[in-house]
């Protein structure tokens, strides 16, 4: 029985060796180095049209005019640029998503219809289409004072957010906070976490960049990661070196009870994954 390789190509060297590669249109192609028809190869050639699926397909040059072409153009500029690396990111994910269906379509035809329907494709999760919706709205507003010879008009203009109902994240009452403490000692690093979330004031990206140069002349000073290029916050919390029931060093507020954020900060700095398992919001 034979069985075809799909995306497998060969090729002669100037020595006559045989080359294997996997080369799918539109990506850069993948050479296969084990021997053709080993386990090695086998694993070799799933892996290399494995990461084929998880990308998305696009073009290497976007055609002018389309809105693929708009996203690169808005990516590299200034505007974007300013932008904190976190929201960055996600309104390229949002955008990159659209340009899946959408890269080659021309932006001069689109309409607010058009901008429902994109809205509408994640209706079944309502925050992330209104993510995927404030994302086209930063881009047209960019694009019309920008380069208005690509988008003439904005067709995000009276497209509204869906609305819906929700509860919210889960905020932790003061005995899961114990039921908390009770588990994971001073000194561990999900106490450590626990610490910088609760008594900072901080959000999980700012728990992970904390650490000892932020603690001077008894007090706690660190800059908000949120809009910190743009509109800065700066947290200045006071703190009262104390003990601990194990004779340990903590620290104590005027409104909190003792805790070990001393302690905490001068361990390992925290990973954003540990931060993200015990985040209260």
């Amino acid at each position: 029985m034979q069985i075809r390789f799909r995306y497998l190509v060969e090729d002669r060297d100037r020595h006559g060796n045989i080359r294997l590669y996997v080369r799918v249109p539109g990506r850069t192609k993948t050479r296969i180095r084990a021997h053709f028809g080993t386990d090695e190869f086998v694993a070799a050639y799933n892996a290399a049209v494995s990461d084929h699926v998880r990308g998305p397909r696009q073009s290497r040059e976007a055609k002018p005019g389309s809105f693929r072409h708009l996203c690169v153009l808005y990516y590299v500029s200034p505007v974007f640029k300013q932008f904190d690396k976190a929201t960055q990111s996600w309104r390229r994910r949002a955008l990159d998503a659209i340009c899946e269906k959408h890269a080659d379509k021309p932006v001069a035809l689109l309409t607010p219809r058009h901008v429902r329907m994109l809205r509408d494709e994640r209706a079944d999760q309502p925050g992330a289409a209104n993510q995927r919706l404030k994302a086209l709205k930063a881009l047209f507003a960019w694009a019309c004072e920008e380069k208005p010879e690509i988008a003439p008009h904005n067709p995000t203009w009276g497209v509204r957010k869906i609305r819906y109902a929700t509860n919210g994240h889960h905020s932790w009452t003061a005995e899961e906070v114990e039921l908390y403490r009770a588990r994971h000692p001073i000194g561990s690093k999900a106490r450590l976490a626990l610490d910088l979330l609760l008594y900072t004031g901080g959000r999980r990206e700012d728990a992970v960049r904390l650490g000892p140069q932020h603690v001077r002349d008894g007090r706690v000073r660190f800059t908000h990661a949120k809009n910190e290029h743009r509109h800065p916050i700066q947290v200045d919390i006071r703190y009262i070196r104390t003990r601990d029931h194990d004779g340990g060093d903590a620290i104590r507020t005027p409104d909190f009870s003792d805790y070990g954020i001393r302690q905490a900060l001068h361990v390992s700095r925290l990973r954003q994954r540990d931060a993200r398992l015990v985040c209260p919001n």
